[in-house]
């Protein structure tokens, strides 16, 4: 499966990224308000595109993990999670292509695919209340807040902070 935007390709991510994909997933600078990273060593970074793409080789997956490019510079990821008609999604880009629109962009046809292609009814998205440009993105791809309040746990540095989650139905853009 591949997406065309119309400065972006988004391609399955795999094993291949290993360097490029630890370069903004083991920069801890660059994902300050990730629940899950950064992943401390390549090791941990390898295991995580194994079964990213493991998943893509499953009849339906579930966890699609996209590799967003600019040309052919791999500059971040975007994925969709499915379950029982509903999405969720995420974007991460590279601290050096930030500013210029590209995890926008990246979401928005993620958005436009889940709808479209995937038939998805309802798609949702989470972030640190302190991630402001994320919650932008949220804004931007039509959605509205659904959920404030919750916390959310993450694992470096080992701290509790704020969570608000946004959500839009298929129709309403």
């Amino acid at each position: 499966m591949i997406l065309h935007t119309k400065r972006l390709t988004l391609r399955p991510l795999a094993v291949s990224d290993l360097d490029t994909a630890h370069a903004y997933l083991g920069d801890g600078e660059n994902c300050p308000y990730m629940i899950f990273l950064p992943h401390d060593t390549k090791e941990e970074t390898l295991s995580y595109l194994q079964e990213a793409e493991a998943e893509w080789k499953k009849e339906t997956p579930r966890h699609l993990h996209f590799a967003v490019l600019l040309d052919s510079d791999h500059i971040g990821e975007a994925f969709l999670y499915i379950m029982d008609g509903l999405g969720e999604l995420g974007w991460l880009v590279r601290n050096d292509m930030r500013g210029h629109g590209y995890a926008l962009e990246a979401a928005e046809a993620l958005r436009d695919f889940a709808f479209r292609d995937l038939k998805l009814k309802t798609l949702v998205a989470h972030c640190d209340t302190r991630n402001l440009a994320s919650e932008r993105i949220m804004q931007k791809l039509g959605m509205t807040v659904h959920e404030h309040g919750r916390r959310r746990n993450r694992v470096c540095p080992d701290i509790e902070a704020d969570e608000i989650g946004y959500i839009l139905t298929n129709g309403a853009i």
